[in-house]
């Protein structure tokens, strides 16, 4: 079965104290990601993979929209875009821009 592109709005918080995806001050952050996956079950699959191989802890997935890589939404993310121009074979998500937050929710 050929994996399909969603994109995601994706919230998360570190496991480990240091994460190369946030700075020492930020407790999670959220932003779009792509994921290659199956289904829409196996989104979540996809993105607990990634952000546990990251020191990161999913929290939440919402927007989860079905997309092509041709007819990308370039509105939605810049940096996303982007990235998913330039998305290496094998990889199952790319990140767009992440938004951190302090350990009480301040941005």
């Amino acid at each position: 079965m050929a994996l399909r592109t969603y994109t995601a709005l994706v919230t998360f918080e570190r496991t480990d104290a240091e994460t190369d995806y946030l700075p020492p001050e930020a407790q999670g952050a959220c932003g779009y990601m792509a994921i290659a996956a199956n289904d829409e079950d196996d989104i979540f699959d996809a993105l607990r993979s990634e952000l546990s191989g990251a020191g990161l802890n999913l929290i939440e997935v919402q927007e989860i929209t079905e997309v092509t890589t041709d007819a990308f939404p370039a509105d939605l993310d810049n940096h996303l875009t982007e990235n998913v121009r330039n998305w290496e074979s094998g990889e199952r998500t790319v990140w767009g821009t992440i938004h951190v937050y302090i350990a009480d929710g301040e941005a």
